[in-house]
């Protein structure tokens, strides 16, 4: 087993050898060792390369299973991924005398508070809730030993600074610090230069998304009104087992739900404006497999691992380089292959252009024929599959015909200079 060469406990090494631990992902064989030294880490690499165990395995190995203090704090940007976090120190803490608590907002306090007064030494949650606790005293931090903030570049943009400094500022003055996040943005340096030690900087992907097993295409469908009918027939033609659509807005999100109900696809949505308890259902039904197409919001989103998704579609394309390459990281996970589709409009073309040659990648274009049986959902497929042209294979390197699109503009300009609008 790889993790021989690695003083670890004999149970801890059971346990994972029982989940199927084979080998290392880079992440994994860079971090480990420095993070059972104690040294302070600010690791970047993309979503699905095993962050999660990077940093899991050296807390259990540090940890004393007789104290029932808090020794590990771990704060992760949404409930989804603190759930998730916590799921996999569940699995590797199996008889080490350790227990591990997810804490978040949106279900009830006393349950967590009851919880945290018998006593455990890993505590997962989200900023908000794991600061109401330092608040009432429920939660005491004094003995910790690990602290770990993952996407942290996520928690930053969610707003969640302020609630992160006042937690850190709690934390003792000795104590070991991780980072781990997809990019690493220069909130996330000054963070990381305020707060940890001569840390260790690891860096597997750097700025370029890392996409050896996601192959990403872009789909050309004119005007908005012509979006959902290319989507129906893109969801027909691909083999999906089971894909994410992201929607930039939670409105949109249960708009887009109900369309495609309505032509029988399998579809639900997530976003914040659910409660927890319909969320954490939703999630049960996508993993266990009844639900094909989870419609998503990007926080919603955020921290989901289900092998099974083969498919990220971007109904609305993302409005960050970081965002993009959070989406596309919901599939290709721990080796599995997996495409990601963005539907662009005429006014996506220019941001969507400064996010592809950000980040370097290749994206090619899926061009995708028009059933007619979709067509009462939009009102103007012809056009589109004028465009389309039959079959569905990619054809060439994002290259969008900006020419054509600047010759329409300049006429537009031109009329409304006539008719004295301008």
């Amino acid at each position: 087993m790889v993790l021989r060469k690695f003083e670890l406990k004999e149970q801890l090494k059971r346990n994972l050898g029982v989940f199927g631990f084979k080998e290392l992902f880079p992440i994994q064989e860079q971090a480990i060792p420095l993070a059972l030294k104690g040294r302070d880490i600010l690791g970047q690499a993309k979503t699905g390369t095993g962050k999660t165990l990077a940093f899991a395995i050296p807390i259990v190995n540090k940890l004393d299973e007789k104290s029932l203090e808090v020794q590990a704090l771990v704060l992760a940007p949404t409930r989804e991924l603190a759930q998730q976090v916590n799921k996999e120190f569940k699995k590797i803490t199996l008889n080490t005398g350790l227990k591990s608590l997810c804490v978040y907002g949106g279900v009830s306090i006393n349950r967590q508070i009851s919880l945290l007064d018998k006593g455990v030494q890993i505590v997962v949650g989200t900023p908000g809730r794991i600061l109401d606790h330092l608040e009432r005293k429920t939660l005491r931090i004094g003995k910790l030993k690990v602290l770990v903030l993952d996407e942290a570049d996520r928690m930053l943009d969610m707003g969640f600074i302020d609630d992160v400094e006042r937690i850190m500022r709690r934390t003792p003055e000795k104590k070991q610090v991780m980072l781990f996040s997809a990019t690493l943005s220069e909130g996330v340096i000054r963070l990381s230069r305020k707060h940890m030690h001569d840390p260790k900087r690891i860096q597997v992907s750097g700025d370029v998304l890392t996409v050896e097993n996601t192959e990403q295409f872009y789909v050309d469908a004119y005007s908005r009104r012509e979006k959902f009918d290319v989507l129906c027939n893109l969801l027909n033609q691909r083999k999906i087992k089971q894909a994410i659509i992201f929607s930039r807005t939670k409105r949109w999100a249960d708009h887009l739900s109900r369309q495609m109900k309505s032509l029988d696809f399998n579809a639900q949505p997530i976003h914040g404006d659910l409660s927890q308890a319909m969320r954490n259902r939703v999630m049960t039904r996508f993993k266990e497999g009844k639900i094909k197409f989870l419609i998503a919001t990007d926080v919603a989103a955020r921290g989901l691992d289900i092998p099974e998704v083969s498919h990220v579609v971007n109904y609305d394309p993302p409005d960050t380089k970081e965002d993009y390459v959070h989406r596309v990281g919901r599939t290709g996970r721990a080796g599995a292959k997996g495409e990601a589709i963005t539907i662009l409009t005429r006014e996506d073309y220019f941001p969507f252009r400064k996010i592809h040659n950000d980040l370097g990648v290749k994206i090619r274009e899926l061009r995708v024929s028009i059933d007619k049986r979709f067509s009462k959902l939009a009102k103007s497929s012809g056009k589109v599959l004028a465009r389309r042209g039959r079959g569905g294979k990619e054809k060439r390197e994002f290259k969008p015909d900006f020419k054509r699109h600047r010759k329409k503009r300049d006429k537009r300009e031109r009329k409304m200079v006539r008719s004295g609008r301008f």
